[in-house]
């Protein structure tokens, strides 16, 4: 019978209430044979094959002695039967009829569950994995199904009017034999709970029982240790089970806050250290994880209840990538500070600093710090600016740390960014909103000049004085004028006061911005050049044969002269009546910079100048020959001058081109050099020629691949090669350079070959913050010519096989460049889409075939046919075929070595369309 019962129950040859059914009828007849029947469906479970005998069950001591003499020592045969979840299922179905549906008269005759009971207990303290095993699994249905037992007696006890003939007396005996089994029972689960293949399937009986009978469990009898026991072992299905349910329990809504306290309490021990840790280990769990902390948390409002070391982990969470976990970590961080009553204003600047403090120390992504304010504005945190604005001009005194500085001017510009698209979607219906730009626009100034003395933060929160904002502003309610005022008597004095020359830059184009919008400026930018020239000119007759590079302080003030000017010009090439003094000037003072003995930076400045004086003067020469301003202009250029145009031209050229082997210079003489470059090639190229000016015919320069190699080698050791510090600020240049060599391919009609341009592709492959520009330089690429543009791509993608060994890498490429090619390059042309992809394929087909013949070991470069395979899908077949042919028919096919060519022909087999199919 037992064994027709373990059979019949596990494959399910009858429905559980018959197999029920047949058993109590059976136990009824003879309680010693329906014991056994039980016990020996536990034993079978164990796999263990023996046949259970009367004699076997006496007292516990034997019971002991006989799992460890007879029952581990018999034959073994694998059940199965935690594989599949119909069997959970039926057997939970059966101990569930026998304890739970008939619990009444389970409490009067209880012989059989005494000896399961016992027979569970050896199991558990047993050494042997199967017997443990097992033990646990039946000790969690005992346990779950008696819990319900205890809930139906206490709710009997409570109900005096109830018909029922048991006495108060007797409920509280069962009561009391109830919670002796649950006891043991649960030490059962929680000695036993080490096995990976039950603990997903106790974890989840457990916590539904806590869950749906928590005043039994957790008030009348806390079972919550049992938690603690899970928690100690490492499986992402029963921790993600148990951080569900403390979620619920502590969700007031659902349960009593009497339980959500005990569960609260109990947590913030030992089981606070296992589930932070198993939290940041499962980072598909952090969500309900979040939940759980918040809701902790919450209960402690203005304090950190948690470890030190975990509340700088959690806070950190603020800077995920996903909103969710963003707002509850958020949730978290003003519980840790700030009790629910609490209005202090004070307090949001202890919120905000906590945050920047965290995103310096840790160094996060500007884009999840961006994210980040952007979640903190929708909930209106930033309910005034005096807040910013304190916090940058306190980081403004400190003469260390300015990334923190940066940090707080980012957040400004964000908030203003927000507030404008919040007007522009609500319109000025919001006072709140209202009342923001108001304030914002009487600090801004103020705050902007708090800045100026630190060139980067101040470039950075130039952003929000662009003229772009104005149209917007104007329409609502607020005092312009008095805005400008004081945002233009900042401008004003650091274009006139500043030294730095991307500040500078980045000032004078913002007042250039508002050319067309407010009067004043068009004389301010007239007076600014008048200023700049007449600087230069000045302070240059200062310099004579006697004190030329002995004066630092006189080199110094003309170099700043040189670094305002050459600002200016890059954003306005008219300078009317002062070209030919300042061609005389600039022409003299090239052969005399050594002279002088400029810095590095100080040189690649002059250089700039002297590159947009050539612009100035090409300029001048297109103008109309029969405008009296032409005419005057040619006039006044000296034949000599004319004639030696060329000349100096070609000059400045190879001073620059020689500067592309220095390696060891300052980013921002880099930055001058690269730029003065790339413009000086733009100038002398075919199309300059095409102007119709004599004196230009001879001034073209033939552009030669081995220059555009040391342009990608210069490139790369100032972009991605070099390390900076933090208070260097150096990537917004670094996007600069990038940019400028991305404009030489837009612009340059000649250039030679473009498969340079690989070494830097390559970096498309990992995250940076150049991806926007090297995204830019591919669509340049593409577009200048679709064929080398895909042999560049194939060989970025060899770059990072054989150079990087990084299979990995190849792999991101891959991918990133599929989605990049689909949205950006072939968004309105699918099937251009497939073309692309198929000749970046054939690129590295005929690539790979090379290199395969090359005599050196080639093991690693094999590995590209598997690399392949997945853009196979979006070549068209036609192309595979060609592919096919291309491999087969090729000239070093015969060649390969007999390992390469079995590669060779496995990928041609992955070719073939029904292969593939198939």
């Amino acid at each position: 019978m037992a064994a027709k019962l373990i059979t019949s129950l596990v494959e399910g040859e009858q429905p559980v209430e018959e197999l029920y059914g047949t058993w109590r009828t059976g136990y009824r007849a003879d309680t010693d044979q329906g014991t056994l029947e039980i016990l020996q469906l536990a034993l079978d479970l164990t796999g263990f094959c023996y046949e259970l005998q009367l004699n076997d069950v006496g007292n516990t001591a034997d019971l002991r002695e006989f799992v460890r003499s007879k029952l581990v020592k018999s034959s073994y045969q694998e059940t199965g039967v935690f594989g599949k979840t119909a069997n959970h299922k039926r057997i939970f179905q059966l101990l569930e009829m026998m304890i739970a549906r008939e619990y009444r008269e389970l409490l009067l005759d209880n012989i059989w569950l005494n000896y399961f009971v016992r027979v569970l207990i050896a199991f558990c303290e047993s050494n042997e994995d199967e017997c443990k095993m097992v033990g646990g699994y039946l000790s969690t249905l005992v346990l779950v199904n008696m819990v319900y037992v205890r809930n139906q007696l206490g709710n009997h006890r409570r109900s005096p009017d109830d018909d029922d003939e048991t006495s108060p007396g007797d409920t509280e005996q069962q009561l009391r034999y109830v919670h002796k089994v649950c006891n043991m029972m649960l030490r059962n689960v929680e000695g036993s709970s080490s096995y990976k293949i039950t603990l997903p399937i106790i974890s989840e009986l457990i916590c539904r029982t806590l869950e749906a009978y928590p005043k039994e469990c957790i008030i009348e009898n806390c079972m919550l240790d049992v938690l603690t026991a899970f928690l100690q072992h490492r499986n992402c299905k029963m921790f993600q089970t148990v951080a569900i349910c403390l979620r619920n329990l502590l969700n007031t809504d659902i349960h009593k806050e009497e339980v959500a306290n005990r569960v609260a309490k109990y947590f913030l021990g030992v089981p606070e250290k296992r589930f932070t840790q198993s939290m940041f280990t499962y980072k598909s769990c952090e969500k309900v994880c979040m939940e759980v902390i918040v809701s902790i948390q919450r209960q402690n409002y203005g304090k950190a209840v948690f470890d030190e070391a975990v509340v700088e982990k959690l806070r950190q969470q603020m800077f995920h990538a996903d909103h969710v976990i963003r707002t509850y970590a958020i949730d978290f961080h003003v519980g840790t500070l700030c009790s629910p009553d609490d209005t202090d204003n004070g307090k949001n600047l202890e919120i905000l600093q906590h945050i920047l403090k965290l995103y310096v120390r840790y160094e996060h992504r500007t884009d999840l710090l961006s994210a980040l304010i952007t979640d903190l504005w929708q909930l209106e945190f930033f309910d005034e600016w005096d807040m910013v604005f304190k916090l940058l001009e306190e980081e403004t005194a400190r003469k260390d740390n300015h990334f923190m500085m940066y940090s707080v001017v980012h957040v400004i510009n964000q908030c203003f960014a927000l507030l404008m698209n919040d007007l522009d979607q609500k319109g000025g219906s919001q006072p709140r909103l209202l009342g923001l730009l108001r304030d914002f626009m009487q600090g801004y100034p103020w705050i902007l000049q708090k800045c100026s003395s630190y060139e980067h933060a101040y470039m950075i929160l130039l952003q929000s004085a662009e003229a772009t904002f104005h149209e917007r502003i104007k329409q609502y309610n607020v005092n312009v004028d008095q805005y400008y005022d004081g945002l233009f008597a900042v401008l004003e004095e650091v274009a006139h006061s500043g030294r730095n020359f991307i500040m500078l830059n980045k000032n004078l184009a913002v007042i250039r911005g508002y050319w067309n919008i407010i009067m004043d400026v068009e004389q301010l930018w007239a007076e600014l050049l008048q200023h700049y020239t007449n600087e230069l000119f000045e302070t240059r007759t200062k310099i004579n044969s006697r004190n030329i590079g002995k004066c630092r302080e006189l080199c110094e003030q003309y170099a700043d002269c040189v670094t305002r000017l050459t600002a200016f010009l890059e954003l306005d090439l008219d300078v009317k009546s002062h070209l030919p003094t300042l061609r005389n000037i600039v022409f003299n003072d090239f052969r005399l910079l050594d002279k002088m003995e400029l810095s590095s930076e100080q040189k690649a400045m002059f250089y700039r100048l002297y590159k947009c004086l050539f612009q100035v003067i090409i300029k001048a020469m297109q103008a109309d020959q029969q405008t009296a301003a032409g005419k005057e202009t040619f006039e006044s250029t000296p034949r000599q001058t004319r004639q030696h145009l060329n000349k100096r031209v070609l000059e400045l050229l190879r001073v620059l081109i020689k500067q592309l082997q220095k390696y060891d210079e300052s980013l921002d003489t880099s930055v001058h050099m690269f730029f003065s470059l790339c413009d000086m090639l733009l100038l002398t190229q075919a199309a300059t020629a095409e102007l119709g000016i004599s004196e230009l015919e001879g001034i073209v320069y033939a552009v030669e691949p081995t220059l555009l190699h040391r342009m990608v080698k210069f490139l790369l050791n100032y972009i991605f090669s070099k390390q900076y510090d933090w208070h260097e600020a150096p990537v917004l240049k670094q996007k600069q350079m990038l940019t400028k060599y991305t404009q030489l391919y837009d612009l340059h009609k000649s250039l030679p070959s473009i498969t340079d341009a690989h070494y830097i592709v390559v970096h498309f492959a990992i995250d940076t913050a150049f991806d926007r520009q090297l995204k830019d330089l591919m669509k340049v690429l593409h577009r200048a010519d679709p064929s080398q543009f895909c042999e560049v791509i194939a060989q970025a993608a060899f770059q990072l096989l054989q150079g990087y060994k990084s299979e990995v890498s190849v792999k991101s490429f891959f991918k990133k460049f599929q989605s990049f090619a689909l949205t950006k390059l072939t968004a309105d042309n699918k099937e251009e889409y497939h073309t692309i992809m198929a000749k970046v394929v054939e690129k590295m087909l005929n690539n790979l075939m090379h290199v395969l013949s090359d005599p050196e070991p080639t093991v690693e470069v094999k590995r590209m046919f598997k690399l392949i395979e997945p853009l196979l899908p979006e070549v068209p077949i036609e192309d595979r075929l060609s592919m096919e042919h291309l491999l087969m028919r090729h000239p070093e096919y015969d060649r390969l070595r007999d390992a390469d060519r079995r590669a060779v022909d496995r990928f041609v087999e992955r070719l073939n369309p029904q292969q593939q199919e198939h």
